[in-house]
This record gives C-alpha cells, sequence and structure tokens, in this order.
C-alpha cells in the first residue's frame, strides 16, 4: 500500500514516531520540519499530531512543485539558445 493511501485511510491523528516510520526519516527530523514550518502539522500544547489526508496532500502538491522545477531545469538545458539578431550583435562590435 502506498504511503498517500496509508495516510489517506487514516482516521486518527497520527504522532511523530507514525509519520517518521511512514516517510522513513527520524523522529528529530519530523520534529525540525515542524519546528521549521516545513510539513503540516496540529500543535496541541506540547503535542504534536498530522492529519493524515493533509499530509497527503501536501506530499502530493510537494512532489507535483518538484516535478514541475525538474521539468524546468531540464527545458532550461535542452533548448538551445537563440541566436543573438544582427542588431543585437552589430551593438557588440
Amino acid at each position: 500500500m502506498s504511503i498517500l493511501k496509508k495516510l489517506r485511510d487514516c482516521n486518527e491523528p497520527l504522532n511523530v514516531k507514525e509519520v517518521a516510520k511512514l516517510l522513513c526519516v527520524s523522529e528529530a527530523t519530523i520534529q525540525r520540519w515542524v519546528r521549521g514550518r516545513e510539513i503540516p502539522a496540529l500543535r496541541i500544547g506540547d503535542t504534536i499530531r498530522f492529519d493524515g489526508r493533509s499530509l497527503a496532500d501536501f506530499i502530493e502538491e510537494a512532489s507535483a512543485a518538484s516535478q514541475h522545477s525538474r521539468d524546468f531545469r531540464y527545458r532550461l538545458v535542452q533548448e538551445p539558445e537563440e541566436p543573438l539578431s544582427k542588431d543585437s550583435q552589430e551593438d557588440k562590435n
């Protein structure tokens, strides 16, 4: 079962340990991401909880943005530069 499916199937809020296990990172990493607001989380006093559906949506959006960025960088590398027009070549001389 995919991570996104597991997250969407969660009816109860997840804790740091559960999210760390799902994402294959340490609990310290999850806590650092929460402190840096790099991952959506709910704080209840000193307790950190995660909504599975919100986390799945966040991962999908981050993945799509990352793919868009990779596609953009690939196009920049692959597309040849347009030759300078005669006017701009003359300006350089």
